[in-house]
């Protein structure tokens, strides 16, 4: 009975003894998931056998720096993808700016036109030589008509 009681006992210690091995968990190149209570590179620590948390072994801080790295990466494509993006929308808010500027030039360009159409008595055309060829009466109409319709178009809609 002694010699059970003995090997009982080596028993439960050879048994607390392979409770507090740590076990690391790896998959290779295969795709093949290991376990092992020796690190490897890669490996990350999925059970302590001690009761205190160990530190980060070397093979959990490559992991860790190797982790850290790609979400850092990950953010830097996503910060790049967002400036590029915000570089686009005050690029086209600047070609719209500038296209109003430009279209509120012509209206006022063409309201100044139309103006001294309708305020002037007499209005000409340059001449083959450069002289004045005054309008008639029925041409200065046909172009104050035509004066209008270019400001209508230039400012959009009739502004009176």
């Amino acid at each position: 009975m002694r010699v059970s009681a003995v090997l009982c006992s080596m028993l439960v210690a050879s048994g607390a003894f392979v409770a507090t091995a740590d076990v690391y968990r790896w998959v290779d190149a295969n795709g093949s998931v290991h376990y092992s209570d020796v690190p490897t590179q890669g490996a990350v620590l999925i059970r302590s056998g001690s009761k205190a948390i160990p530190q980060q072994r070397s093979t959990d801080s490559y992991a860790a720096q190797n982790s850290a790295d790609a979400q850092r990466d990950r953010q830097a494509g996503i910060n790049g993808a967002i400036s590029d993006r915000l570089a686009d929308e005050n690029t086209a808010r600047a070609v719209q700016d500038d296209i109003a500027k430009k279209r509120g030039e012509q209206c006022k360009e063409a309201t100044k036109r139309y103006d001294t159409s309708i305020a002037s008595r007499r209005l000409y055309r340059p001449g083959a030589n450069g002289e004045r060829v005054y309008l008639s009466d029925a041409e200065i109409d046909l172009a104050r008509v035509q004066a209008r319709a270019e400001r209508d178009t230039a400012c959009g809609s009739s502004r009176r």
